[in-house]
């Protein structure tokens, strides 16, 4: 997502810009504000329709998830279920 947003708007070649420096290396700023960031880029620019911007959008927030699950969350291991990753988005929720 970084390096496609940084293509996209500037030069392929260009490894020291404003935009690199201020969003994608910075670590205050979350994944999900990337991902909004992103999106707002690609709707400006008017460079898909929004059939191809909710699809994106669907693919980032899924991917994002997964990689806070594994990030965050715990992984165990059990004879009868095998491996599985257990981890809370928000609150924990109630069965």
């Amino acid at each position: 997502m970084s390096e496609s947003s940084r293509d996209f708007c500037f030069n392929k070649g260009v490894r020291s810009n404003p935009f690199e420096a201020a969003i994608r290396t910075a670590e205050f700023f979350t994944l999900s504000a990337k991902r909004r960031v992103f999106l707002a880029i690609l709707a400006t620019f008017g460079s898909i329709n929004n059939a191809e911007r909710s699809e994106i959008d669907r693919l980032l927030t899924k991917s994002i998830r997964y990689r806070n699950a594994f990030i965050h969350g715990q992984v165990s291991y059990g004879h009868d279920y095998g491996a599985t990753v257990s981890y809370f988005e928000g609150a924990q929720r109630l069965p």
